[in-house]
């Protein structure tokens, strides 16, 4: 799963747009050949090196539940498409609580500075 949230804590990019989260990784690693220390060091501020993450848990859930009201849409969509839809089995939907094998994603905060 890709997702990026907006200033407003909302989803910008989805699973649906698989190029642009690429793109914008891209455009930022370019050159680089070392982690970007200042934002390591901001997040271990932030999240107390760790060990309080509820601000991730938080968007990390916005970000599911994006996921999955995307994909209802979809499935919605299809069914609206004609005979030949074939509604996903239960095993192919995504819900809002699920277990997830990877997750990608790019927060954009503004300098605290």
């Amino acid at each position: 799963m890709r997702e990026i949230l907006g200033k407003a804590k909302t989803v910008r990019f989805t699973f649906a747009h698989p190029k642009q989260i690429p793109d914008i990784y891209r455009i930022l690693c370019s050159g680089k050949t070392e982690a970007h220390t200042r934002f390591c060091n901001l997040f271990d501020q932030q999240t107390n090196h760790g060990r309080d993450t509820q601000a991730c848990d938080t968007l990390l859930e916005k970000a599911v539940d994006s996921l999955a009201a995307t994909y209802r849409k979809r499935a919605a969509s299809g069914r609206q498409s004609g005979r030949g839809f074939v509604p996903p089995n239960a095993q192919e939907q995504v819900p809002e609580k699920t277990e997830l094998e990877l997750v990608t994603w790019l927060v954009i905060t503004e300098d605290q500075a």
